[in-house]
């Protein structure tokens, strides 16, 4: 009874931290094995910590929009000089716009690519309790790019889907595993491209291999981008 009891109460706390913003961080060791983190990453997340404080104090606008059930929905606009492109750019699960995408900002300003990041409901400044893992996420999406109402899932739409895709994951990564990328690859029936880094977890290919992601997203956008 005490086991089973304890059980209980362990998958209703995954399940709270899973969906609720209010709920108490699970302990670090919990956390870790989900993310994948690789031990020789340490230094590099340090880095890119600190890096996520200098973009989230640069010089950016800030805009909100308001969800069909009335959440205000915060992101951040960093307009490039001579853009030839915007990147919408959306952060993970209990994360954050400035650390999720601090290492490829420069990389994009760079290439001429102006950046919206947003926050998406139930994270930083956005309203909102409860994640839905795209449930009601991909409608708010839809508003900032004003596309039409749909009921699919991500595999459905690739099914229909015209618009050439870039996938990039890593093989350690315990949250979106491999197979979820090869299950995209495989029902998109537009242009597409597939690249994987060997040892990074979750949300990491960029700084394994910042050499190899940047070639990636550079020869993608060379090869499908409209002249």
């Amino acid at each position: 009874m005490v086991c089973n009891h304890t059980i209980t109460i362990f998958d209703d706390l995954i399940s709270r931290y899973s969906c609720d913003r209010y709920c108490p961080q699970l302990p670090k060791f919990i956390t870790m094995g989900l993310i994948g983190k690789n031990s020789k990453q340490k230094k590099k997340v340090s880095k890119s910590r600190e890096r996520a404080e200098i973009l989230k104090n640069a010089v950016h606008e800030t805009v909100e929009i308001h969800s069909d059930d009335g959440l205000k929905l915060v992101g951040h606009y960093f307009p490039q000089d001579n853009a030839v492109r915007i990147i919408i750019a959306v952060h993970g699960w209990r994360s954050t716009w400035n650390y999720d995408f601090n290492g490829q900002y420069q990389f994009l300003a760079d290439n001429n690519c102006s950046m919206l990041f947003i926050e998406s409901r139930a994270h930083g400044k956005s309203k909102g309790r409860y994640m839905y893992y795209g449930k009601k996420e991909r409608f708010d999406c839809r508003l900032r790019l004003k596309m039409d109402d749909n009921e699919y899932t991500a595999l459905d739409a690739l099914k229909t889907n015209k618009i050439p895709l870039l996938i990039i994951n890593g093989t350690k990564d315990r949250i979106a595993p491999p197979f979820m990328a090869e299950s995209l690859y495989n029902n998109c029936k537009a242009p597409k491209e597939k690249v994987t880094f060997n040892h990074a977890g979750h949300m990491k290919s960029y700084y394994l291999n910042p050499h190899k992601y940047q070639e990636a997203v550079l020869d993608f956008l060379k090869t499908y981008s409209q002249k």
